[in-house]
């Protein structure tokens, strides 16, 4: 998906606008006798004050405009000069260039001249960068030809595409709110909006003046820099990356705001120096992203090699710009081709990496709260039985007789005492296992160890109390095929208390109270039996009167 995602790209980044006119180019810098070299030249620092002039070739279409790097200036003077000699000269300012599509370049358009133009010289004052005087050429203003606007539809439809992992991180962030997804949407946003100002994209559907699509520019290649660094600090693990690293990583984002800052303010003959600068600024961010992500690598980090993968082909695109503008090249090369592809890895291999996490995390969270679910059920859980205890029926009792189990039974063995003093509480043990196995609980039945050898039942339905009954009879036969050696058989005494569905609410306290009476009763009369009681609120009864007396 990624490699056909950049080839797309690839054509789309290929010129829109306007072919340029074939012309040699000469420069002077200002003297008292000022000389013009033609050809390539290196350049160092930016001129404050120098010229151009550029001469179309013999044979080329009429030029009808003065189009270069989109860079900011203070002044322009700009001069036309026709084959008969006589020649036009316009003061120009920032205000008099506009963006153009297809590239981050400027025009203006010429002064009109009845005759063939034979040459036009720029006389520019406080220029910001170099790639203004490189890149200068002119150009005839004809529709770009071949399949340029399909390509430039295919920019716009990449970068349509490129909002897909806003829409996924805002689903992310309902699920699990980490800070890691906020800065990697910030990252890109900002991408984004990089890619299409500096491919010329907006200038078809916004006029922007020069200074802001240049303050643009700068301000989200920073943005999105600090964000993704931001980015890189919380998404590896918090055991793969001790807290100087991470704070070295967060500790790039006022360096990289200020030395944009600078860059965008410097004026006078700072303003010379102000973009290397800049771009050399970034060299200390680029050494703490590659050491942070080294020594992630090293401690076995998952999320890291995403980052890896991610940031190289940013990190070695900007390498190479910040090495061409320090002198490594002729010209300051911007690559703005390259960024842009190297922009889709980023933002796809980012995405990925941000779903990486949040499995990995969601996998983590999930285990957390089994591991919680499975303590809560320690506590809650009897240890020798397994069923609940009387500590998380009390708790719950409120719930389950809002769920309906309004029967309450109260289990109590026959004689338990004698099985221990006469087989040891090993085989008591046993007994007591038994019981819980015959007393298994179901979607209708709650069983609960009270305690020594008293059960409960907590029972709803129209047939609680025969249920009951049935899981009390099946005690000693269960208890005489899972316990060996006894010499007796194992019954139980039940004490039943059941409640009409109107009947007025009661507490656990108060049922249980009822049952314990009924206890009494049980073995006064003999034991291995059950006593049971109906609750009916005034109301019931007056109903039934009603129906018999009918």
């Amino acid at each position: 998906m990624g490699a056909v995602v950049c080839a797309l790209l690839a054509l789309a980044s290929a010129p829109a606008r306007a072919a340029p006119v074939p012309a040699a180019a000469c420069f002077a810098l200002p003297s008292a006798s000022p000389e013009w070299r033609c050809g390539a030249r290196t350049w160092g620092a930016v001129p404050q004050r120098a010229s151009l002039r550029l001469t179309p070739a013999a044979g080329a279409p009429a030029p009808r405009f003065f189009a270069t790097r989109l860079a900011r200036f203070h002044a322009m003077t700009l001069t036309v000069r026709g084959a008969d000699g006589r020649s036009v000269t316009r003061r120009l300012g920032e205000a008099d260039f506009t963006g153009a599509p297809g590239g981050w370049t400027m025009r203006t358009a010429l002064p009109g001249l009845a005759v063939r133009i034979a040459s036009v010289e720029a006389e520019v004052e406080g220029a910001r960068h170099v790639g203004l005087f490189a890149e200068a050429n002119l150009d005839d203003g004809a529709p770009p030809g071949g399949n340029a606007p399909a390509l430039e539809l295919t920019v716009a439809a990449i970068c349509g595409l490129l909002c897909a992992p806003l829409l996924f991180n805002f689903a992310f962030w309902r699920v699990l709110r980490q800070r890691f997804i906020v800065w990697h949407t910030l990252t890109v946003v900002f991408m984004l909006a990089q890619t299409v100002v500096t491919s010329g994209l907006v200038n078809r559907f916004a006029a922007l003046s020069i200074p802001l699509l240049f303050d643009l520019a700068m301000t989200t290649l920073a943005a999105a820099v600090a964000c993704g660094a931001l980015f890189a600090a919380d998404v590896i693990e918090p055991d793969k990356l001790d807290p100087h690293h991470r704070r070295l990583m967060r500790a790039t984002v006022p360096w990289i705001a200020i030395t944009a800052a600078l860059y965008l303010v410097a004026d006078g003959p700072v303003a010379a120096y102000a973009p290397r600068l800049y771009y050399a600024g970034y060299l200390p961010v680029i050494a703490i992203i590659c050491w942070t992500m080294a020594v992630a690598w090293r401690r076995g980090s998952r999320a890291v090699r995403f980052q890896f993968a991610a940031w190289l082909p940013m990190i070695l695109v900007g390498t190479y710009r910040i090495a061409s503008i320090l002198g490594a090249t002729a010209a300051p090369v911007d690559h703005y081709f390259e960024q842009h592809l190297a922009i889709i890895a980023e933002i796809l291999i980012t995405g990925l990496a941000v779903v990486d996490r949040f499995m990995v995390l969601r996998r983590q969270r999930d285990h957390a709260l089994f591991e919680t679910r499975l303590l809560e059920e320690a506590v809650e859980r009897d240890p020798l039985t397994g069923l609940l205890n009387r500590h998380a029926l009390e708790a719950r009792f409120t719930a389950f007789y809002r769920e309906g189990f309004r029967t309450i039974a109260v289990i109590d063995l026959d004689h338990f005492k004698l099985v221990n003093d006469r087989f040891g509480h090993a085989a008591g043990d046993k007994v007591l296992r038994a019981v819980a196995a015959a007393l298994a609980p179901d979607e209708d039945t709650r069983a609960i160890r009270i305690g020594g050898e008293e059960f409960l039942l907590l029972l709803r339905g129209r047939d609680s109390a025969a249920r009951a009954e049935q899981r009390r009879n099946a005690i000693p036969l269960r208890v005489a095929a899972d316990v060996t050696g006894l010499d007796r058989v194992v019954t139980a005494s039940m004490r039943l208390v059941e409640q009409a569905d109107s009947a007025v609410n009661a507490d656990f306290a108060t049922l249980y109270a009822h049952c314990d009476r009924l206890l009494y009763e049980a073995k006064r009369s003999g034991r291995n039996r059950t006593m049971s009681e109906r609750l009916e609120n005034f109301s019931d009864r007056r109903a039934n009167d009603r129906r018999v007396a009918a």
